[in-house]
């Protein structure tokens, strides 16, 4: 293109091209390729295929064409330029979700397994309690683990019966007749501990509705005694 003997141009430099004037350079050398033997794009172009008309059509920015120059243009233009990098950093996005989901993956898996060597079933007790001001029924749980691992305390969570695979109730009719939960106790190194209670509601929280008849644990370390104190809704 001939950038020299324009109107306003510079000794040295060349004057602005008009957009035709570009479009034509850019038709000039998409003819050149295509006169150089540089037409087999369609095999080595992902976003481009040949329909059942015969026609030119981009994957990328949904548009068809008539011929291989036609397309050429196209590949050369603004749009296909932006979609380009707009599908290079979606790609590139992906592959780093896949890459942090890869590393969490192998993190997680390379994390030691907590093992220890059980010793048995500690002491506990289980006495019958009432709520002086509610008269809610309740149960007062203590363990005591004399050989409790240094910094552990003990936990507890109630489990249904669906959770547990160790008591099997019969059934009737065809259904199962729920009517316990269990409450565990935990402790490295001994064994869970599971007392089977009454399927019934639990208050949880000792608000002014419940006259503080609420569940209340506390691990005394001096003595290695865990208690818990629990009443029943409706009992």
């Amino acid at each position: 293109m001939d950038y020299q003997n324009r109107v306003g141009n510079k000794q040295g430099g060349g004057g602005l091209a008009s957009s035709q004037e570009t479009n034509a350079a850019r038709r000039a050398r998409v003819r050149e390729l295509l006169s150089q033997g540089n037409n087999n794009f369609i095999e080595t172009d992902p976003y481009v295929f040949r329909n059942h008309l015969g026609f030119l059509e981009c994957k990328l920015c949904l548009t068809t064409h008539v011929s291989e120059s036609s397309y050429l243009i196209h590949v050369q233009g603004k749009k296909h330029q932006t979609n380009l990098k707009k599908r290079q950093f979606q790609v590139e996005k992906a592959n780093q979700q896949h890459q942090n989901q890869q590393d969490m993956i192998n993190g997680i898996s390379n994390i030691a397994k907590k093992s220890y060597i059980k010793i048995g079933t500690p002491a506990y007790q289980i006495k019958k309690i009432r709520h002086p001001v509610t008269e809610q029924l309740g149960l007062l749980v203590s363990c005591q683990f004399l050989r409790i691992a240094e910094e552990v305390k003990p936990m507890h969570r109630f489990m249904s019966y669906y959770e547990q695979k160790i008591d099997i109730i019969e059934k009737e009719n065809d259904e199962v007749v729920n009517d316990f939960q269990y409450l565990i106790i935990s402790a490295e190194p001994y064994q869970n501990i599971g007392i089977k209670i009454p399927n019934k509601p639990i208050v949880r929280s000792a608000d002014d509705e419940n006259e503080g008849a609420g569940l209340w644990d506390y691990w005394d370390s001096d003595i290695k005694t865990y208690y818990l104190q629990f009443f029943f809704r409706g009992l």
